[in-house]
């Protein structure tokens, strides 16, 4: 059997990746994070049979090719800390089906969040903060089942792959609390959206309050309008909430109160009146 993991992550590596993959047929885990790469994503990435695929922090640029449509089995795809561009794809929702973890943060990417991503019945942590995105938050996030399902101890999902043949072990980068912080587990992973410093605009839909299982929600930075859901009381796990630096108005829904595991909440430079709900975490 050929080489199934290659990490050369947090190095000093420069100029372009090779673009010779398609001989590396055995290859599950590739982390070239944490260095100073240039140029495009090879093509030839897209003819492996790629689990995890890290190339965060580095300085490529380009954008995505379609080759990686191929890469169905992905579960982890980490690009962000880079200058890649163009809109973000609707195959990724269509192609990658497996995805748990999606991370483009700190990005050139644009246009609209495509509805394609709520397909995603895995996806565990979405990443999109610090690009040029615009448009609404989608209402569908709600069919994100693998963030809708409350589960406080053991977070872990079953995606479609083979879990007793490979061991997956890999480290997730989240913006949570105010830090950046490491999780490493098996797929058991800080369930979190992140879509801040963008130019979303309009209300943060209702539909997001079923996301019951998230544990970080950050949309600071956009250009929201409209009310806090009233329901947002319903995501009881909820450890960190950002809605900051937005043009949100009204009051702070009562529902606030039942947020029992809060412990980081900034609704800084809006326009939201009245009174501070009770809660155990104030």
């Amino acid at each position: 059997m050929g080489m199934i993991g290659l990490y050369i992550d947090t190095n000093l590596l420069i100029e372009e990746i090779p673009d010779c993959w398609n001989h590396w047929e055995f290859l599950a885990y590739l982390n070239l994070g944490n260095n100073n790469l240039t140029g495009k994503i090879p093509l030839t990435l897209g003819y492996t049979n790629l689990f995890m695929l890290n190339l965060r922090n580095n300085s490529m640029f380009g954008q995505l090719p379609s080759t990686l449509q191929n890469s169905g089995d992905l579960v982890m795809l980490d690009l962000s800390g880079n200058h890649f561009s163009g809109s973000v794809l609707a195959w990724i929702g269509d192609k990658l089906s497996s995805l748990v973890i999606l991370s483009l943060r700190s990005n050139n990417f644009d246009g609209h969040i495509p509805h394609k991503i709520c397909d995603l019945q895995f996806l565990q942590n979405l990443d999109l903060g610090h690009n040029n995105i615009s448009g609404v938050i989608p209402k569908c996030f709600s069919n994100l089942s693998a963030m809708a399902t409350k589960n406080k101890t053991n977070n872990e999902v079953s995606a479609p792959i083979k879990i007793d043949y490979y061991r997956i072990y890999f480290k997730a980068l989240l913006v949570l609390k105010g830090r950046r912080d490491k999780y490493g587990s098996t797929l058991g992973l800080v369930t979190s959206i992140d879509l801040s410093t963008n130019s979303l605009t309009r209300e943060i839909p209702k539909e997001i309050s079923s996301l019951v299982g998230l544990l970080s929600l950050n949309f600071s930075g956009n250009l929201l309008t409209g009310n806090i859901p009233d329901n947002i009381g319903n995501m009881e796990l909820m450890e960190s909430l950002d809605l900051s630096m937005n043009r949100l108005n009204g009051e702070i829904p009562p529902s606030f109160s039942n947020l029992n595991f809060l412990n980081h909440f900034n609704v800084s430079y809006n326009n939201l009146t009245g009174q501070i709900p009770i809660s155990t975490q104030l």
